[in-house]
């Protein structure tokens, strides 16, 4: 994975602004169901010091990844603007066994030194943008549970739907109702 530190005691007053375009070997990423493809492309304005920086920057990036209906292969593309503040940890504060966060406090992340490793939160960014299912297309049928078969593609000769037994007299009463 494509590794970058920022110390963020040295940042100059009118802040940094970073630009990069990542080869796809450096930033590689495979899960069970998608993996990355392409350039990470990201931009970032970093202002601030160690002890409190802001984070304004966006991304995109490609990745491969089987629908989850019909487990086809699918490209997405993931585009993702995002602010960020990272404070430094008040070892105080939190040597407390429970501490009570404010409404402010929850957008907020913590480091435990000056440094801020850009590599992980670019892939916690990634983490972030990716959808809860990934589909080929937002209709997909996907696959039919008893044979198998493609529904996007073929109509397969299951019958339309089993009811079980146990369950035919509900379907008689709300049947009688409409």
């Amino acid at each position: 994975m494509y590794q970058e530190t920022i110390d963020l005691s040295h940042l100059p007053p009118e802040g940094l602004k970073l630009e990069r375009r990542v080869n796809p070997n450096a930033w590689k990423i495979r899960e069970d169901d998608w993996e990355s493809r392409g350039d990470l492309i990201f931009d970032l304005f970093l202002q601030g010091n160690a002890g409190k920086t802001r984070v304004e920057g966006s991304f995109q990036a490609g990745l491969t990844a089987n629908c989850h209906r019909c487990l086809k292969s699918t490209p997405l593309d993931l585009r993702r603007t995002f602010h960020l503040t990272y404070v430094a940890r008040d070892p105080v504060r939190f040597a407390k066994e429970e501490v009570e966060l404010a409404v402010d406090e929850l957008e907020l992340a913590y480091l435990d030194g000056p440094f801020l490793s850009l590599h992980e939160m670019l892939r916690e960014q990634i983490y972030l943008a990716l959808p809860m299912k990934f589909l080929c297309h937002v209709d997909c049928r996907g696959l039919c549970d008893r044979c198998g078969a493609d529904l996007n593609e073929v109509e397969c000769a299951c019958p339309a739907e089993q009811i079980d037994p146990r369950w035919v007299s509900l379907k008689k009463i709300i049947q009688e109702k409409n």
